[in-house]
């Protein structure tokens, strides 16, 4: 409906319309679906509502079914800036994880210095790309219900196998934690 009445403002020079379902688009009943306000956005050329609703698109999979119409509304240019956010926001966190220590190959133990095994790191390091994917927000990274997954319950269990050492090499809290500030320094709109 909005989409027509704006079709509409335009056809008939109501620039008082326009006006007012660009600030009405913002408000938290259309930002319900953040896709189609993104796609409005564009398509009237509003900047900051088009970020506003780039942003909030991250929670979203865009690989189903039901977005695909408004997925095929978008001209290219603003159908790419939103799918290169999301590759941006996968590409920079894949770098970030890098830089942890756990990364280095070989690990070595912070204390004993003995050459650690910590192949669980990488596999939780793509589980954590591979929720990515699904959703760019990371939201679902950062909750309980990831850091109790299998795959991170191994990483957390990671002992030195040193002489006398036999210490853990990885906080979870901290670890998790950092893992949580990479994702939030990621860019977040368009």
């Amino acid at each position: 409906d909005v989409s027509d009445l704006l079709f509409a403002a335009e056809k008939y020079e109501m620039p008082g319309v326009t006006a007012y379902m660009r600030t009405v688009i913002v408000g938290p009943r259309f930002l319900a679906d953040p896709l189609r306000v993104y796609a409005l956005s564009c398509r009237y050329g509003w900047l900051s509502e088009a970020k506003l609703s780039s942003r909030l698109t991250l929670s979203l999979d865009l690989t189903q079914q039901k977005y695909r119409p408004t997925l095929d509304s978008l001209q290219g240019t603003h159908l790419m800036a939103l799918l290169s956010l999301r590759h941006q926001r996968k590409t920079q966190l894949r770098a970030a994880l890098d830089r942890f220590p756990a990364s280095r190959t070989p690990y070595k133990c912070q204390r004993c210095y003995s050459v650690v095994d910590v192949h669980p790191w990488r596999e939780f390091k793509w589980l954590i790309l591979d929720e990515m994917d699904r959703q760019p927000s990371g939201e679902t990274i950062k909750t309980q219900a990831f850091a109790d997954t299998p795959t991170a319950r191994l990483v957390f269990a990671v002992t030195c196998n040193g002489d006398s050492c036999h210490r853990a090499c990885f906080d979870k809290d901290s670890r998790l934690d950092n893992i949580s500030k990479a994702i939030d320094s990621l860019p977040s709109s368009i």
